[in-house]
């Protein structure tokens, strides 16, 4: 792994830091939002930003730009790191391709690369938002590395995806197989290992546009969202749920708000 010397944007506000990965083909991007007098002595929670785009795509809006629209009172609780991934992101691995292993990526290099530049709380803290791939990949990841995350929140996500629904939204070229991927959807993760978020809240759960009211065109039920809850419901895992939640299918400023100020919270109460 090599590390450019970072660039501060004053526009938005934000460190970017360039970064060459064994675990990604080309160099990606590392953007970090710090508080409005960020005090090195404090140690702040982080909150990642999935993308659910390739390298610096915005057609699904800029999180960035929606964090700008948000009150003082709520960003400056938390340093916020947008990542960004050269091959379409599912925060999972190859079944055989090396130079994808984006959960490994996330792990290894950008999140020890953030706590080792700036004052943060570490496990306790580190904290998940994604909507739709980025929203699953973000239920997988906690699901598969509980006492790594604190927490993760996906807005309007295809959580029912499972093996029937492989190569839609370019899983075949994340995942490789259908049986690997299949080991990767968060229903199977948190059937499989529900006690780690039983006692404690460590979920948010929402969204009502896209996933929040279809099936997959090969899946069975109702909604993603609802029917998630169902499942934690039946689990005993406790979560956050709020299905009215009903904005454009992109980061979005009304969605993004009432996630972080629970997401936050998570955080803050640990």
């Amino acid at each position: 792994m090599t590390t450019d010397t970072p660039i501060y944007n004053s526009g938005r506000g934000t460190w970017l830091y360039r970064q060459t990965s064994k675990f990604q083909y080309r160099a990606s991007i590392i953007e970090v939002r710090l508080p409005t007098g960020y005090d090195p002595v404090h140690c702040y929670p982080v909150v990642y930003l999935l993308p659910c785009e390739a390298g610096e795509g915005h057609q699904f809006g800029d999180p960035i730009i929606e964090l700008l629209m948000l009150s003082a009172d709520l960003t400056n609780r938390a340093i916020f790191v947008r990542p960004t991934f050269d091959t379409l992101p599912w925060y999972a691995h190859h079944a055989c391709d090396t130079h994808i292993r984006h959960d490994a990526y996330l792990m290894t290099e950008v999140i020890p690369l953030v706590e080792s530049q700036f004052a943060t709380s570490g496990a306790k803290g580190r904290l998940l938002l994604g909507f739709s791939k980025s929203g699953w990949g973000a239920f997988s990841l906690i699901a598969r590395y509980p006492d790594y995350f604190k927490a993760a929140a996906s807005w309007d996500a295809p959580l029912l995806m499972d093996e029937a629904c492989f190569g839609a939204y370019g899983t075949a070229g994340h995942f490789g197989t259908s049986t690997h991927f299949a080991g990767y959807c968060p229903p199977v993760l948190f059937r499989g290992n529900p006690q780690p978020f039983r006692q404690l809240t460590r979920i948010v759960l929402a969204g009502q546009q896209l996933f929040g009211a279809e099936c997959m065109p090969s899946g069975e039920g109702e909604c993603h969202t609802a029917c998630m809850h169902q499942l934690f419901t039946e689990l005993g895992i406790t979560h956050h749920f709020h299905n009215d939640l009903i904005f454009p299918h992109r980061w979005h400023a009304g969605w993004m708000e009432p996630e972080l100020q629970q997401l936050l919270a998570i955080a803050e109460n640990a």
